[in-house]
């Protein structure tokens, strides 16, 4: 299926309406022997590394947060593989230690699998995703500059300075995913207790891909993206993500908090937001504060 509306090519979608992902309960029992073995010997051969890498990517088409957990044991290979002119490892018996972080990290893969359905069952997910409604949201960031956002429904907006603090290091993927999640903390609890999707406009392809995949493989911008599966899983939200040009980025102008007269902009912007399928005006109303070092702390928290 090809998506196609005014903004453009979207991209292609699969109907998942008749389609079942599942792991049989052996293979489950096997994941869960494997991993669970890694971890009492905190080593593994690089084989079993790239296996374990290979079982985590599967795992995560059934169980999505499982994504999170590939990253660190792709980076650890890539540190030591040898591969040939075929591209296969031939130094896979080579034994390389699992430190603490990526062994709670196999545990919580244990967990997931144990606790997800009985085990003499098969793992099954039917994609029925009928979801009543949506709160949209904006969101953008600007490197040496702040992050900004906005609420579409409410018209509440945050925007926040990077001068003076950690933040002002980051690169741009970086200051984008901080407000990408601080959005999306804002949002989840009305979004559980409405039982609802979120989706999010953003204009950085990195996050976009990060917000739908579960996870980044990114090493700038794993810990951020983690950040932001960990607050999915507790509110068990699903969010997704739409392309805008940065031209068309309505948060552009509250993520740079030193312009003059930004606010006036950022409302005339507002006002003339366009959606997928025509004018969409939005009106800005309360400000909501956003701690940026409870934000950057929250960010240390669920980095192993």
């Amino acid at each position: 299926m090809c998506e196609i509306n005014l903004d453009g090519f979207q991209g292609w979608g699969l109907d998942h309406k008749r389609k079942v992902i599942f792991i049989r309960a052996k293979t489950a029992k096997a994941y869960i022997k494997t991993f669970s073995e890694m971890v009492v010997h905190r080593k593994a051969t690089l084989g079993q590394v790239e296996s374990t890498i290979g079982k985590l990517n599967w795992l995560a088409t059934i169980l999505l947060q499982a994504r999170i957990f590939a990253p660190p044991l792709q980076w650890l290979l890539n540190k030591y593989k040898v591969c040939n002119l075929d591209g296969k490892l031939v130094n896979k018996m080579m034994k390389v230690d699992l430190d603490i972080y990526m062994c709670n990290d196999l545990r919580m893969a244990v967990n997931l699998l144990k606790n997800n359905a009985s085990l003499p069952a098969i793992y099954t997910v039917f994609n029925f995703y009928r979801w009543p409604w949506a709160i949209d949201g904006t969101t953008d960031a600007a490197k040496h500059g702040g992050l900004g956002w906005i609420v579409h429904d409410t018209g509440k907006w945050a925007s926040v300075s990077f001068k003076g603090t950690p933040a002002w290091d980051l690169d741009q993927n970086q200051a984008e995913g901080l407000g990408t999640l601080s959005i999306i903390r804002h949002i989840a609890p009305r979004a559980r207790e409405s039982k609802c999707i979120i989706r999010l406009e953003v204009d950085n392809s990195a996050i976009l891909a990060a917000v739908m995949k579960q996870g980044s493989f990114k090493p700038r911008l794993y810990a951020i993206s983690r950040a932001i599966v960990a607050v999915a899983a507790e509110y068990n939200l699903r969010i997704y993500t739409r392309f805008v040009e940065s031209e068309e980025n309505i948060a552009d102008w509250p993520s740079r908090p030193e312009v003059d007269n930004w606010f006036e902009k950022f409302c005339v912007s507002a006002k003339h937001h366009r959606g997928p399928w025509g004018k969409v005006p939005i009106y800005p109303t309360d400000e909501v504060h956003v701690s940026l070092p409870e934000l950057l702390d929250f960010v240390k928290r669920r980095y192993p």
